[in-house]
Formats: structure tokens, sequence, C-alpha cells
């Protein structure tokens, strides 16, 4: 079958041509989604391929909506990543179980037939307030004057003391 004649998707994508895009979007380099979506191809040949069907309308169109879609599915609000900061840095670990998604891990030891050991691993607090801080505005950085000229000067000068 000539690819010309070779049955597309509703999209216009053949069964390689989709195949080769979806590894793209997975993070594969093109050279590799190009083998592996079953063109039979050396490393150069395969390069030059790839590259061509990277500029291939519908690919092109292909690739940019699904790209949108993914990135719609994990958008998070700026809203919600401070009210996940401000939880991070106010809940105490022992109130953080299993469920809780300020759970990085989680794990129980039976520690003989009574006694069982329980470990959280949650997120940083530090690190949470830090970039809230930044989030915020309540870490911007102190005001110098100057331009960047003076200061390279400046650096050089003491540099050459030494």
């Amino acid at each position: 079958m000539t690819p010309a004649k070779m049955p597309k998707d509703d999209q216009g994508l053949s069964t390689r041509e989709r195949a080769f895009a979806d590894l793209v979007l997975e993070g594969l380099p093109a050279i590799r989604a190009y083998q592996q979506a079953g063109y039979k191809a050396n490393d150069q040949t395969a390069k030059k391929c790839a590259y061509l069907m990277l500029r291939r309308p519908h690919v092109i169109a292909y690739l940019r909506e699904e790209r949108r879609a993914m990135a719609e599915l994990s958008r998070m609000e700026k809203w919600e990543l401070i009210q996940f900061l401000t939880n991070a840095i106010t809940t105490p670990v022992g109130q953080v179980d299993e469920n809780s998604p300020l759970a990085q891990e989680y794990t129980t030891d039976e520690i003989g037939k009574e006694k069982i050991r329980t470990r959280v691993k949650m997120v940083g607090k530090l690190d949470s307030a830090k970039l809230l801080a930044s989030m915020l505005g309540w870490s911007a950085p102190e005001k110098t004057s100057g331009t960047a000229a003076s200061k390279l000067a400046e650096l050089v000068g003491l540099t050459r003391r030494s």
C-alpha cells in the first residue's frame, strides 16, 4: 500500500503517524519515535524523516491539540496552589494520613504482635513557606542602586586588590 492510500483516522493520521505523534507526546526523541512507530530506517534517515513528519500540517495539528488537552487536564489555579502550600505549612504531621494530599510517603511496620510503627513523609514545610512567600511577593529582592556595569567594575576592582 502506498503512503497516499494508507487508511487515515478522523484527524487525517495514518496508524504509524498516530503512533509516532503519541510517542513524541510521551517524550521520546523524534528519531526513536519514528523508528518505534514502525518505520524502518537507520538513524540518519530516521532523523530526516522524523523532521519532515513533524512538519506535516495534520501531525502539527494533532500534536497541538493533544498538548492543549494535556495542559488543560493538568492545570492548577494559583489559589489552589496557595491553599495547598498553606495547608502544608499549618498541618501538623500527626494529622497527615495515607489519604492526605500532603503525604508523599506513608508506611506502617509491625514491631511485634501489638506495636505498629507509622512513618509519614510529607511535603516540606520550609520549602512550602519559601515558595508561598515568593508567590505572594513577601520575599522580593531588595533594590540596590547602581547599574550592572558599576557593580561589575566594583567586583573586578575587589578581585584585583586581593
